[in-house]
């Protein structure tokens, strides 16, 4: 279901992109904070059918982030910024990567470099400690 989910968004954003209504929203002026948190298993590949995103859609997703004027931050600097002025408004999004598969390495940082942002990677301890490769554990 989350998978089909991504999917409608991909053909949603780049339809409402098109008839400039993102311009519309980009315009609107937000009292409060939005503070987005994006979960993220593995990008690119396609060996963890529900838990992976293709590498293009990922950077599409990046694109409108950025187009809705979204500052994309690791986690702990978001809160940062949140709580040194909690009387501003913001747009901050995160992108958090769980269990630190390779494609994160190898699909998401490139992307990642190439807009300039960062993220927050949650590795499985116990697959660390005993040596087992990320994205080879499952």
């Amino acid at each position: 279901m989350l998978r089909s989910i991504m999917l409608r968004l991909s053909k949603l954003l780049p339809a409402l992109d098109k008839i400039k209504l993102l311009d519309l929203l980009v315009g609107l002026k937000v009292r409060d904070s939005i503070l987005l948190i994006i979960m993220y298993h593995e990008v690119g590949k396609d060996i963890y059918q529900d838990e992976s995103i293709p590498g293009q859609l990922f950077e599409d997703e990046i694109r409108y982030l950025i187009k809705l004027r979204f500052k994309i931050l690791p986690l702990c600097e978001a809160l940062e910024v949140i709580e040194n002025a909690p009387d501003r408004s913001h747009r901050i999004a995160v992108l958090t990567f769980d269990d630190a598969y390779r494609g994160i390495y190898e699909n998401a940082l490139p992307i990642m470099l190439k807009y300039g942002i960062r993220g927050s990677i949650y590795p499985v301890a116990g697959f660390i400690k005993n040596r087992v490769p990320c994205g080879l554990h499952k």
